[in-house]
């Protein structure tokens, strides 16, 4: 009877950690604005080294046309907007999305189609219908936003898509939303296994992946149940990611066999990814069972 009531009990306790989205803001306080149908241009550079996706824009737009509809094409070039912005060739149609006109200096959003770039330098430019960009005169100082993950630096703007004359500097006012790649994944079952993958091997039959990063340790809380002492929890670390390692782009790691209440034993071949217990070594009922890892 035991057997089939612990499995429904670890799964209770193991919580996917679904990856988050972040938000980079210029600003929302313009000073200046192009016609209906013109187009804003800015340098990206993405530096989380496994790329970003993004999902969503906020715009500034006009706000005589406040609840009009407005759709919002998204060019990218390599490298740099810079010098590119009449050159209409080397643009590349990535993604369109619309929305609803807010307030002047209130977001605008537009659910954009996803779409992912790679770590490296782009020129972005976004080309309005149904609506005109408020932008803000350039003046050195605001010209230039970043977090973690990506830089962004503004930029310029035309009235009509990739025709001068060119205005500049002027700096967007929106907000890019994206979310970023795993580093890495934590695969969890009750069984062992040795499913080949390559000159790699799986060693946990998974019921649950749970995405992590070099900052980010999962960790899983236990059942504050006694019924649960004996039970073996497997986990291993994983890594798919073929811009990083264009080679090699699956990386995993030993297996650990955290027995609740018992032990904590390594199983299977030495690889890539380095992983260890932290905190307890021996998981506990009411406690947690938490790993580090690294790749070499």
């Amino acid at each position: 009877m035991n057997r089939f009531v612990r499995p429904v009990a670890v799964g209770a306790f193991c919580a996917l950690l679904a990856p988050a989205q972040t938000c980079l803001t210029t600003l929302f306080a313009s000073n200046n604005g192009g016609n209906a149908g013109g187009a804003v241009y800015f340098d990206l550079s993405v530096v989380n080294p496994n790329g970003i996706t993004v999902t969503d824009l906020e715009l500034n737009l006009s706000q005589a046309l406040v609840n009009d509809p407005f759709s919002v094409d998204v060019y990218v070039t390599p490298t740099t907007a810079v010098g590119n912005q009449t050159n209409a060739a080397v643009w590349n149609l990535t993604s369109s999305g619309n929305g609803l006109v807010a307030a002047q200096d209130t977001p605008s959003t537009a659910d954009v189609a996803d779409f992912t770039l790679a770590p490296g330098d782009y020129g972005i430019a976004l080309v309005l219908t149904g609506a005109g960009h408020r932008y803000t005169n350039g003046n050195g100082s605001n010209q230039n936003y970043s977090n973690a993950d990506i830089e962004l630096d503004a930029g310029s703007a035309t009235n009509a898509p990739f025709l001068a004359p060119i205005f500049m500097p002027r700096v967007w006012n929106g907000t890019i939303c994206y979310q970023t790649a795993s580093e890495c994944f934590l695969l969890t079952g009750l069984r062992q296994w040795n499913f080949l993958l390559g000159s790699d091997a799986i060693l946990v039959e998974p019921i649950l992946v749970i995405p992590m990063t070099l900052s980010t340790f999962p960790s899983i809380d236990v059942p504050n149940d006694n019924g649960l002492v004996g039970l073996s929890v497997y986990v291993q670390s994983f890594l798919y990611n073929p811009t990083v390692y264009a080679n090699d782009p699956i990386k995993v790691s030993d297996g650990l066999d955290f027995r609740i209440g018992v032990s904590t034993t390594p199983y299977g071949p030495t690889n890539q990814i380095v992983m260890w217990p932290t905190g307890s070594i021996v998981a506990q009922p009411g406690g947690q069972i938490s790993i580090g890892f690294a790749i070499p």
